[in-house]
């Protein structure tokens, strides 16, 4: 904000100064006094004299038609009004030259020069340049009959051409400094009004960002502990249903109640610790090495690799594949039976591939579309579809009775954008 400012204020005082108007009181003035003070000496007196109270009026009423113009019509200068203030002008000069008598005075005929070419143009501006030229050599002539061969009379046309070229050359490199301060201006403007609408897109992908940490939240809560209330719940509902009929079967429903809720537990305590350690990348490798490392291989042998180059890949798709793979052995310790199972993960150039495979009783997959199917199996299979849904993946699932599970997972390696996770989460 303060170099955004600080630029703003560099640029404004830049372009809050045209020259043009500083130039014309600046010459005008120069000549004025020049003109004046050239009077006196001519006139060997000290008071003032009339010629030169004369043209000290014409100075001030010349240097008050640039302010008239420059100040109170400048945004309304039309070309009738730009021809009077020229035949003004011309009129004050010819004024000046009439009260001065040492031909200082003809050099205010460039502002007329000027002042032209900023109303009517370049062309109207070299115009007036070569009246006055022709006007000061038809004086001369008229001054000295054989001028041309006076080479005084020569310097002195030939400087004052010079100087009167000199006005619309100069008239020229301020305007075109005019266009370049508007310019300067339009920018600063379009400069400003970019900043405030990438405040508001600050504002806005905050705004995005802190909404889906809480979708995310709020699927970790859903896939993870949601999951384990729900086993949890039914286990009891079964403890309640056999205590009376069936106290073991009561007994072995607490049992797996006890050890749903300790599974719960124990993925909040993950939950908590991964966002304590949010500024760390997340590793997929070393997650599910932990998820392996936890599982109880007393009965069961876990074989796990995972091949290719994570670095590339996306949160949102790392998070997704690990969620599948902890669903999934989940679901295998609770329901599958199995002495075997392998874990691989193929992290390819455009997508990853997921399979988890084990030997153990397996079941019909028609049953995860019937009401009385399995409930913690539809919930979590239905929690991967979910987060495999955010990243654009697919879940392909095979199995029969007594012949074991793959559990196949395809993510592609870029990840929607932001807002595509809104649209799908409103879906």
């Amino acid at each position: 904000m303060n170099a955004m400012h600080s630029l703003e204020t560099v640029i404004r005082r830049s372009t809050s100064r045209p020259f043009r108007f500083k130039f014309s009181i600046f010459y005008i003035a120069i000549v004025g006094v020049v003109t004046v003070i050239e009077s006196l000496t001519s006139s060997h007196q000290l008071s003032v004299t009339f010629p030169a109270l004369g043209i000290s009026l014409i100075v001030l009423a010349l240097l008050g038609l640039e302010w008239l113009e420059q100040t109170r019509i400048r945004h309304n200068l039309t070309t009738f009004r730009a021809l009077v203030l020229l035949a003004l002008r011309m009129l004050l000069f010819e004024g000046a030259v009439a009260l001065d008598t040492n031909g200082i005075a003809l050099f205010l005929y460039p502002m007329g020069a000027y002042s032209a070419y900023f109303a009517l143009g370049g062309g109207a501006s070299i115009a007036i340049s070569f009246f006055y030229v022709l006007l000061v050599s038809w004086r001369i002539a008229l001054a000295e009959p054989g001028w041309y061969r006076n080479p005084e009379a020569l310097s002195y046309i030939l400087v004052f051409a010079i100087v009167m070229l000199f006005g619309p050359l100069v008239a020229h490199i301020i305007r075109r400094d005019d266009e370049n301060r508007r310019r300067t201006e339009k920018l600063l403007s379009d400069l400003e009004v970019s900043h405030v609408k990438l405040q508001a897109y600050t504002e806005q992908v905050a705004e995005l960002a802190a909404a889906e940490e809480r979708n995310r939240l709020a699927r970790d809560i859903h896939d993870s502990l949601g999951h384990y209330l729900t086993a949890v719940n039914i286990q009891l509902e079964k403890a309640l249903l056999y205590q009376e009929r069936n106290p073991a079967e009561a007994t072995q429903a607490i049992s797996d109640a006890k050890q749903a809720a300790a599974d719960a537990l124990r993925d909040v305590r993950l939950s908590v610790s991964a966002l304590r350690e949010s500024e760390e990348r997340f590793s997929l490798s070393t997650s599910l090495e932990k998820l392996v490392n936890e599982i109880n291989h007393e009965n069961l042998d876990i074989k796990f690799s995972i091949n290719g180059e994570e670095s590339a890949y996306p949160y949102s798709t790392l998070t997704a594949l690990y969620r599948a793979a902890q669903e999934g052995m989940t679901n295998v310790q609770k329901h599958a039976h199995a002495r075997h199972v392998d874990l691989t993960i193929d992290l390819g150039e455009r997508e990853a591939h997921l399979v988890l495979r084990d030997d153990g009783q397996g079941f019909d997959p028609n049953i995860l579309h019937q009401p009385k199917s399995v409930p913690q199996l539809g919930f979590g299979l239905r929690g991967i579809q979910e987060r495999l849904d955010l990243v654009r993946g697919q879940l392909m699932l095979q199995s029969s009775p007594r012949k074991g599970t793959v559990l196949s997972v395809v993510v592609p390696k870029a990840a929607p954008h932001l807002g595509d996770h809104r649209l799908m989460e409103k879906k």
